[in-house]
Formats: structure tokens, C-alpha cells, sequence
């Protein structure tokens, strides 16, 4: 009975943890990327739409070549605390 009630209180404080650990930090690493991607110099990238949702940052809009997707796509793996970079950048031909 010792060993099943020790099991019961060793598996409720590791849930107790996690869960804790979740609401705490999560929101805080979360708001640490934000504050990293909205310090990136977004020069010349008008109608590109940046969002984070939790450690994983979305690049999406349009850009005019290739040389500006990757110096955004550069830009943001510097951010900090970022886990994922998700690229749903479309690049269009200016005549």
C-alpha cells in the first residue's frame, strides 16, 4: 500500500511541476521572442506580417528576391528563446 500511495504523490508532484512550470515560463519565454522579433530592424520589408506563437516565429508576405527572404529568415534565427521559424514568404517579380 506504501509503494502504491508513493507512486500516487510522486506522479502528482511531477504533474504538479510541469503544470506550474507551463503557466509560469511559458508565457515569459514566449514574450521574450515577441520582444526579439519586434527589435529586428525590418528595413525595406513592407507587407510582411511576423507573428509568434509560443517559442515558433511565422514569417509571412511578400518579398521582391531571394537575397530578402534569407537576410529576413537570417534575421530572426537570431532572436533568442525562438525554437521553429516557420517561412511562408512568397517572392514576387517586380517589373
Amino acid at each position: 500500500m506504501r509503494r502504491i500511495l508513493g507512486w500516487i504523490v510522486f506522479f502528482g508532484g511531477v504533474a504538479g511541476l510541469g503544470y506550474w512550470a507551463q503557466e509560469e515560463h511559458a508565457t515569459s519565454i514566449e514574450e521574450m521572442v515577441r520582444a526579439g522579433v519586434s527589435a529586428v530592424d525590418q528595413d525595406g520589408t513592407d507587407g510582411v506580417v511576423v507573428s509568434v506563437s509560443g517559442r515558433d516565429i511565422t514569417v509571412e508576405g511578400n518579398v521582391p528576391s531571394e537575397d530578402v527572404r534569407d537576410l529576413i529568415l537570417a534575421k530572426m534565427s537570431e532572436v533568442e528563446g525562438r525554437r521553429a521559424i516557420h517561412d511562408a514568404l512568397q517572392i514576387v517579380a517586380q517589373n
